[in-house]
């Protein structure tokens, strides 16, 4: 698995050790009422923080970018739908390039057993039905317009080893 942001394809070797997690960002509040209930009131949310950090014997290679701009983010961290059918529909915003096609489950017993996806058409999979399954799943892999600050950069010069971070925001 590798990622790529703004173009530039990361190597293998920049990251050995790698690391991506999701947050989802959202605008809202709760709010109580004067029986002391509670409502949410939510200006906006869905879009995503994606933080990435890892080390390897070569640096990363983004100081050519302009990091004023969005940038494109393909995504190495897989992105989990359930759905109570084997027909889930799929984000726009998804890596479709070679080795990165969705990934079809059922889970059967509590557990995820790999389905076919019988037909991907526009955004919606459809996968191939499994007995006794419980409910159905796709992976994906984000692929997003993104800010970016200027990663961070450090060298450990005993293990000759180029460690970076940053984190990005969708658009």
């Amino acid at each position: 698995m590798y990622f790529s942001l703004g173009g530039i394809d990361v190597p293998i070797e920049c990251f050995a050790d790698f690391e991506q997690s999701y947050d989802v960002l959202t605008a809202s509040s709760i709010l109580r009422m004067s029986d002391g209930s509670a409502i949410k009131q939510t200006a906006w949310g869905g879009k995503l923080k994606i933080n990435t950090s890892g080390s390897g014997w070569a640096p990363l290679g983004f100081t050519g970018l302009n990091f004023e701009n969005p940038l494109l983010f393909k995504c190495a961290k897989p992105r989990a739908l359930d759905g109570a059918t084997e027909i889930i529909t799929l984000p726009a915003a998804r890596r479709t390039d070679s080795g990165y096609t969705p990934i079809g489950f059922a889970v059967v017993d509590n557990e995820l057993v790999e389905t076919p996806i019988d037909s991907l058409v526009a955004n919606v999979a459809t996968l191939i039905t499994v007995a006794n399954a419980t409910a159905y799943r796709v992976h994906y892999w984000p692929e997003i317009s993104v800010f970016v600050k200027e990663p961070a950069e450090n060298w450990n010069k005993s293990g000759n080893s180029h460690g970076w971070s940053f984190e990005a925001e969708e658009v």
